[in-house]
């Protein structure tokens, strides 16, 4: 097997007698698709639990600010990349992350207020 790309992602192919057999057009069609949204879900709920478990625990300790200024400039670049390739699922991960990283970020925020309110006399 070996697989041949494009600018819209690679497909395995198999070779026979010096022609190409692509997978039917189910595989590559709704089984790739499925895999991408299974994949973009986990994804999603992995960050979705990690910012819940931060404003949950009313703590952002140990976690920069870097982190979620990198996820909103990147996810913002990856929406509309995927959104010119018309690649859906990417523009749907893409834009949830990227509201992630504004959640998070703003419970950060409001972490950092409140541990300084409690600080100050």
């Amino acid at each position: 097997m070996i697989f041949t790309c494009s600018i819209q992602g690679c497909i395995p192919v198999w070779t026979k007698s010096n022609s190409r057999i692509l997978l039917d057009d189910v595989w590559q069609g709704e089984m790739i698709e499925l895999l991408g949204w299974f994949s973009s879900v986990i994804l999603v709920l992995t960050i979705s639990k990690q910012v819940w478990k931060q404003w949950h625990e009313g703590t952002s300790k140990g976690v920069s600010m870097w982190l979620f200024i990198g996820q909103m400039t990147a996810s913002t670049g990856f929406t509309i990349y995927s959104w010119m390739l018309n690649n859906w699922v990417f523009v749907t991960t893409n834009a949830l992350m990227l509201l992630g990283a504004i959640a998070g970020l703003g419970i950060m925020f409001q972490h950092r207020r409140r541990s300084q309110a409690e600080q100050s006399p």
